[in-house]
């Protein structure tokens, strides 16, 4: 179910796509949570790029909530795409990222063994697809509500590790927009293959599937 080659990535060239990853403590979300015009509210929307590693995104997510990091045991992840045969939401397993991280893959290297070394491409990610996390902790106080800690109506936004430095811009960015840390967004000048578009919320699925999954 995934490809054999990691992808090479050089980072500070390529333009990073925008990529929700849902959460939850404990379990994941149900697949009926997710529908094109509406997902679960509790989310993390992350710039990265098609290399990321589970244990690089496994960092990303706790380091924007600190407040599941310090009881989490384990992030499990799985893969949200639209099977257009089915005309639904299904999903993929990833794999399991123990924690706390340890050598180079608490840095988001992706180092160490297992799962937490295997990156997007290799898991066969699109853009416009999502990921749904479970993160396991011990700490009763820690769940709270069903889906966890709520970040409000427009979820975390967080870029990934690399190439481009700087805060994100400002302002709602859409698919085909460059990408410009030091002006406002310029529509038209995006290089072509950036979809997913920087949405506020719970916005549509970017990209569907051709005749299913694979």
């Amino acid at each position: 179910m995934t490809s054999t080659t990691p992808i090479k990535v050089d980072r500070h060239l390529t333009t990073p796509f925008l990529l929700k990853v849902f959460y939850k403590v404990n379990s994941f979300h149900r697949l009926d949570d997710f529908r094109s015009t509406a997902q679960p509210s509790s989310f993390v929307e992350v710039y990265t790029w098609k290399d990321c590693s589970l244990a690089e995104l496994t960092t990303l997510l706790l380091s924007a909530l600190p407040s599941l990091a310090s009881g989490a045991t384990k992030c499990s992840f799985r893969l949200i795409y639209a099977d257009t045969k089915a005309g639904r939401y299904t999903s993929q397993e990833l794999g399991n990222v123990p924690l706390p991280l340890t050598g180079s893959s608490a840095n988001g290297a992706g180092g160490g063994t297992g799962s937490e070394k295997l990156c997007l491409d290799e898991a066969r990610f699109v853009v416009g697809d999502w990921i749904d996390v479970s993160v396991t902790t011990g700490s009763a106080s820690s769940a709270g509500t069903r889906g966890g800690p709520t970040p409000g109506p427009n979820g975390i936004r967080i870029r990934g590790r690399g190439g481009i430095g700087g805060s994100i811009p400002q302002g709602d960015w859409r698919k085909g927009e460059r990408l410009d840390d030091e002006g406002p967004p310029t529509r038209g000048e995006g290089p072509p293959g950036v979809g997913g578009g920087r949405r506020f919320g719970g916005g549509g699925h970017g990209g569907g599937r051709r005749g299913g999954r694979w």
